[in-house]
C-alpha cells in the first residue's frame, strides 16, 4: 500500500513541483526538487525489483530521501534517514577497509608465489643442466664405443678375409660360412 502511495505522491509532486514556492525547496540547495523525487522513487523501485546498484547510487538515493523529508518538514523521518545514511557510511568504510586488507594480503601472497616460482625455476634449471650435460657426454661415449666396435669389426673382417685367402679352398668355405652366420662377409 505504501509503495502505491509513494508512486502516486511522486507523480503528483512532479506535476506540481513547478508551482511550489522557492522557499519550500530552498532547503535542498544545488539539487532540483524533480531530481530528488526521481531518486526517491528509484529507492522503492530498487527495493521492490531487487535491482543491483552501486554504492554511489545508494548514497544519492539516501541523500534524496533525506532532502524530500526535509522539504516535507518530516523531522522524524529525516532523522531516521540520516541515521541510515550514517550507518551506510560506517559499513562502507568497513567494507573498504576489509577490501584493502584483502587486496594487500592477496598481493603479498601473489608476490610470495612469484618468488617461490622463480626459486623453483632456478632449482629446476640447476638440476636439469647437469642431466643434459651428462646425456650429451653419454651420447659421445656411446658414439665413440660404437665407432671403436665398428673399427674392430672391420679389422677382424679384414684379418679373417686375409686368413681365408691363405687357407685351402675347403677350409676357406667353412670359415666363410661361419662368418656369414654372424652377419660378417
Amino acid at each position: 500500500m505504501e509503495s502505491i502511495e509513494l508512486t502516486q505522491w511522486t507523480r503528483i509532486l512532479v506535476r506540481y513541483c513547478k508551482h511550489l514556492p522557492s522557499l519550500v525547496t530552498a532547503e535542498i540547495p544545488d539539487v532540483s526538487f524533480r531530481d530528488v523525487l526521481f531518486k526517491t522513487h528509484q529507492i522503492r523501485h530498487t527495493a521492490v525489483h531487487r535491482r543491483v546498484v552501486n554504492v554511489s547510487e545508494i548514497e544519492k538515493m539516501i541523500e534524496s530521501a533525506a532532502s524530500l523529508t526535509t522539504v516535507l518538514k518530516d523531522a522524524l523521518r529525516t532523522r531516521k534517514i540520516r541515521l541510515i545514511q550514517k550507518e551506510v557510511r560506517v559499513r562502507l568504510e568497513e567494507l573498504k577497509r576489509a577490501q584493502n586488507e584483502l587486496e594487500t594480503s592477496m598481493s603479498e601472497e601473489l608476490t610470495e608465489v612469484a618468488h617461490r616460482r622463480a626459486s623453483s625455476d632456478k632449482v629446476e634449471k640447476k638440476e636439469i643442466e647437469p642431466m643434459f650435460n651428462e646425456g650429451s657426454q653419454n651420447r659421445l661415449r656411446l658414439g665413440s664405443a660404437l665407432d671403436e666396435f665398428l673399427i674392430q669389426c672391420q679389422t677382424c673382417t679384414d684379418l679373417d678375409s686375409h686368413h681365408l685367402e691363405e687357407m685351402s679352398g675347403a677350409e676357406a668355405n667353412d670359415a666363410s660360412l661361419k662368418l656369414e652366420g654372424f652377419g660378417i662377409r
